[in-house]
């Protein structure tokens, strides 16, 4: 058997299967937990509704995520640096998509641009809570690998939305950061994704695919 091979097998295991850093079934992980397990930012779980909240959504979570690579990259520790690094060559590309797509909706007519406030009324919310801070982030900063908070970046992030906003003439919502998804806690709207996205999964757990 050749070197290759037997990484392979010992990364994935036998007749298919493969594991996860802490021993377990990878797609038990993926499909089995529930949404109290899922550690992500409230924005991320609602539902799709129109496109003009399609958009918004994009757009404010797009550039969370811009403001968040760029403190990746400012990071001493080398593989964190690269992995934003790339990253961020890929996030250019969304921001263009969002970017253009707000500029169309919002000035496409009067309808087009009272959806998208109302869309932004409804997400923004939501979108500040991706900077929620947390325990392992804290640490991150404290030791130096992570050279900016949470509350830092967010600080830039909506610095920056803020002004882009203003020149569309849209106008930001006042009202508190809707946090609490990086500690488990979620909307209803996580458990019905997860329903539908492990529908297939759940008929068969044991089966390897």
């Amino acid at each position: 058997m050749s070197r290759s091979r037997r990484l392979r097998r010992k990364r994935w295991g036998t007749r298919g299967s493969s594991t996860a850093l802490d021993g377990t079934d990878v797609d038990h992980l993926a499909f089995g937990r529930g949404s109290q397990d899922f550690r992500n930012a409230i924005l991320t779980e609602r539902p799709n509704g129109d496109w003009a909240f399609t958009v918004v959504r994009a757009w404010l979570y797009d550039h969370a995520d811009a403001a968040r690579l760029a403190a990746l990259a400012a990071s001493p520790l080398g593989s964190f640096a690269a992995m934003a690094k790339t990253l961020q060559r890929e996030e250019k590309y969304h921001l263009l998509f969002s970017d253009a797509w707000l500029v169309r909706l919002t000035r496409s007519g009067p309808d087009g641009r009272a959806r998208i406030q109302a869309a932004l009324d409804a997400a923004w919310p939501d979108a500040c809570g991706i900077f929620e801070a947390t325990p392992e982030i804290a640490r991150l900063v404290e030791t130096g690998s992570l050279r900016s908070s949470p509350a830092e970046q967010a600080a830039r992030w909506e610095a920056d939305a803020r002004v882009r906003l203003a020149d569309l003439e849209l106008q930001v919502p006042a009202g508190e950061a809707r946090t609490g998804g990086r500690a488990g806690r979620h909307t209803p709207d996580l458990a019905g994704l997860l329903d539908e996205m492990t529908s297939v999964w759940r008929t068969d757990p044991s089966a390897r695919w």
